[in-house]
């Protein structure tokens, strides 16, 4: 069966998705320890916002897990739904505390100390949402908002990466607290759009 393992026993009691998403948990939950560390080594206040969504990813695969777990055991199928604005929300909430960060450093700068560190960390997280992504496509499951936060974090990383390489070669650290807005609005966008994207879904 396209989408399942091949020990599945069959429909009536596969656990692939649950399986999966958990695979890609642990993955996430690597990539925001690594991130974590690597924004407290350096300074970087995009290296944070960046883990920032990856924390969010975190709590958004758990919500959906959970969410799976009700509707094979209990047939919850609004819990689908409820996992999906719950992801939403926590969108909005990060992009609204990244934004605050940012200009809180605008105002009282603080130094990076090792935007080399930033680069590789950025990028090894950039690999990780790479193989993340390709997990979740290989779903038979609609996860469009962890698709969504996942390739946001691809995006994000290769965005770090950039901004890293740009302090790095040319010292200009004024760079990494504009990168963080931009990473902020980012997600706002991203968060408006599956919003507006599931309204719509439900109006018909």
């Amino acid at each position: 069966m396209a989408g399942h393992y091949p020990d599945c026993p069959g429909p009536a009691t596969c656990w692939c998705e649950v399986r999966r998403l958990s695979l890609v948990l642990g993955l996430t939950i690597a990539i925001l320890i690594l991130e974590i560390f690597g924004g407290w080594y350096s300074g970087s206040l995009a290296l944070w916002a960046d883990a920032g969504h990856v924390f969010t990813d975190s709590a958004g695969i758990v919500v959906t897990i959970g969410a799976l777990v009700l509707m094979r055991l209990w047939k919850q199928n609004k819990a689908r739904e409820v996992a999906s604005r719950i992801n939403i929300g926590l969108l909005f909430l990060l992009a609204g505390t990244v934004a605050f960060e940012t200009f809180e450093r605008l105002t009282n700068p603080v130094p990076v100390v090792s935007p080399v560190v930033i680069v590789v960390i950025a990028s090894i997280g950039g690999i990780g949402n790479f193989f993340q992504h390709k997990m979740l496509k290989a779903s038979t499951e609609n996860h469009e908002a962890l698709l969504q936060h996942i390739f946001s974090d691809l995006v994000l990383s290769m965005a770090v990466v950039v901004g890293g390489v740009t302090m790095w070669a040319f010292g200009w650290f004024l760079v990494d607290p504009l990168l963080s807005l931009v990473i902020a609005l980012w997600i706002f966008y991203q968060a408006l759009k599956l919003a507006f994207g599931s309204e719509h879904g439900h109006s018909h």
